[in-house]
């Protein structure tokens, strides 16, 4: 029960400073994913140990504003890049940290060059395993078992090229189709976990689709009453509109609390679907919730059929081997 409580006052925290202080580079859509990875599952799906968990996310939100900061051309070429920085970290890390992707992707797609977005990022991080540690010493969750990738797959880096050869051409087309939400930060974290054989979802992938769509809903519709809220009382900042978006937060937990309970699907970014819409204006609601829906379907299509371009990577690498 704890972690419960922790998971939604960690959330409204930080909604309630996003509104207090009028800056939406407060609000870190992937907490809600992090907290239910490493809080609210019994067992952590990623595997990685604590200290690469806090390098890996602190790296990639650096990573992300100094792309946008210094790395020229169009909106593809960026999320591409930080895609492929990704893959690479898991490589030498030898290790798996969905959550990474949305770290790396989110200030891309959203133009992001503020210093505080990394540094809201550090903090969160911070929080999660320094209270994830201190559940483990209390005894109210077991000690995440980290194996390296290598001994866990054999050829890891056939899975992250398979990846890399389905992930870049779609992130360009979603980016050149004007709608570059069919490829948000939250689906890309959703189809790397799921493109993984051994994600327990695989079996139910209209189970996990209805599931995520209803946490994207959810968020939106939170955010259309938020909107309202705040129209009606002409708020931008302050004490306030701290408390709205304090609420928000809150409703937008519990809606996901009766989601993963419903479906049985503890999905982490579904946490990130929902939260995302917040920081959207309300022009842009029904186009991510579109987008959601439909790069969702594309995205588990895609995921059932990563594990069997790995596969052929992997023979043709263990070809290669022998011949070398």
């Amino acid at each position: 029960m704890p972690e419960y409580i922790l998971s939604g006052c960690l959330l409204c925290i930080m909604m309630g400073a996003a509104g207090l202080t009028g800056n939406a580079e407060l609000i870190f859509p992937e907490a809600a994913a992090l907290v239910c990875g490493a809080w609210l599952r019994r067992v952590q799906p990623w595997n990685i140990d604590r200290g690469k968990m806090e390098f890996l996310m602190i790296l990639g939100a650096f990573a992300g504003i100094a792309l946008n900061r210094w790395l020229p051309g169009p909106l593809w070429v960026r999320a591409a890049a930080g895609y492929v920085l990704v893959m690479l970290a898991f490589h030498f890390s030898d290790s798996s940290m969905a959550p990474m992707v949305s770290a790396v992707i989110l200030p891309v797609m959203l133009g992001t060059k503020d210093i505080l977005y990394p540094v809201t990022v550090t903090v969160i991080i911070l929080a999660v395993t320094g209270v994830q540690y201190l559940m483990v010493r209390c005894g109210y969750r077991r000690e995440n078992v980290y194996s390296p990738q290598k001994e866990r797959e054999g050829h890891p880096a056939a899975m992250w090229g398979a990846r890399l050869l389905l992930v870049l051409p779609l992130t360009a087309a979603a980016c050149f189709s004007g709608h570059p939400f069919l490829a948000a930060p939250p689906l890309l974290v959703l189809y790397t976990e799921y493109s993984d054989a051994a994600f327990p979802a695989r079996r139910k992938p209209i189970a996990v689709f209805i599931a995520f769509v209803c946490a994207g809903a959810a968020g939106v519709w939170t955010r259309w009453m938020l909107d309202r809220a705040l129209a009606s009382y002409g708020m931008t900042r302050g004490v306030g509109c701290g408390l709205l978006f304090a609420l928000a937060g809150l409703t937008v937990y519990l809606l996901l609390l009766v989601i993963w309970n419903i479906s049985g699907l503890w999905i982490p970014p579904m946490g990130a679907a929902a939260y995302l819409p917040v920081l959207l204006g309300p022009g842009r609601l029904t186009a991510y919730l579109i987008s959601l829906t439909a790069g969702a379907a594309v995205w588990l299509l895609i995921g059932h059929i990563t594990p069997y371009l790995a596969g052929r990577l992997e023979r043709r690498q263990i070809i290669n081997e022998r011949r070398g």
